[in-house]
């Protein structure tokens, strides 16, 4: 890869990672990208035997019930209350 590309590269990484680099430290970094990618490329070379995976360690499995609906005795009584509501929703500002 030629040195310009490498800059170009590690340039789109720090834009991608959200990073501020000198001018050095585009340089730097420049230099040793082939190193880092071999060093990186090393992981998959790596012999792991497959474990079964873990989700708890109780052994104890999640329970869940049915997904009724059931009225509630207290719905009417939270409805008075909120400070703004479309039907029988509360009304919220939008985060997003």
């Amino acid at each position: 890869m030629e040195d310009d590309s490498k800059i170009d590269l590690i340039r789109h990484l720090a834009v991608l990672s959200r990073m501020e680099l000198t001018e050095g430290e585009e340089i730097r970094y420049a230099r040793e990208i082939d190193e880092i990618v071999k060093f990186v490329g090393k992981i998959s070379d790596i012999k792991v035997s497959p474990k079964p995976l873990t989700t708890t360690i109780s052994g104890i499995s999640h329970v869940v019930r049915a997904d009724i609906f059931v009225e509630s005795k207290f719905a009417d009584a939270l409805l008075d209350v909120v400070p703004k509501k479309e039907g029988r929703m509360v009304k919220v500002p939008k985060i997003l």
